[in-house]
């Protein structure tokens, strides 16, 4: 027994020598955006719709689904940071906004231009959209950057079930870095 708790600790000093450790090297305080900022996002995901759809696009005249979304509140709160579990940057993925950069609430809790997302891989987020309005008691209606239609749109999405092989994971408040330390 002892020579099993002899090999714990090596491999636990072998982990923090190899900087494997699974705290980040910093945690940057963050807020939640207020309900003015995120209605402004949704105003100006709205004047997007219509515009082309382009993998990897951050605007103003394509964009992916995360770019309109990032995009939509950098317009809204110009000092827009966002933070990947290691650092502090201008952009990220709908994965990384789901893990690090909302506040998660309640479907029932939905205000405009809090972010919608979705998925279609069990391990990752790959959609993410803004709220607009509740078309009825199980469908709400979102405006994404649509791969699926190939420009800007305003859709409806259901809060359970799965439409074109995607479902929803959750929702949240879009969250902003207060003190980088990059």
């Amino acid at each position: 027994m002892r020579k099993y708790g002899q090999l714990a600790a090596v491999l636990l000093c072998l982990l923090v020598l190899a900087g494997c450790s699974s705290t980040p090297p910093f945690q940057p305080g963050q807020i939640v955006l207020d309900a003015r900022t995120a209605q402004n996002a949704l105003a100006n995901a709205a004047a997007k719709v219509g515009c082309a759809y382009l993998y990897g696009g951050q605007g103003p005249g394509d964009f992916d689904c995360s770019g309109l979304a990032v995009w939509s509140y950098r317009q809204a709160y110009p000092a827009l940071r966002l933070y990947d579990g290691v650092g502090v940057y201008d952009d990220a993925s709908a994965d990384i906004l789901w893990r690090f950069n909302v506040e998660r609430i309640a479907t029932a809790a939905l205000r405009p231009g809090d972010l919608v997302f979705i998925s279609s891989d069990a391990e990752r987020v790959t959609h993410v959209g803004l709220f607009s309005r509740w078309l009825s008691t199980d469908t709400m209606e979102i405006i994404d950057a649509s791969s699926y239609y190939g420009r800007v749109v305003v859709e409806p999405w259901p809060v359970s079930g799965i439409k074109r092989g995607q479902w929803l994971v959750g929702v949240g408040r879009m969250k902003t870095v207060i003190s980088a330390q990059e």
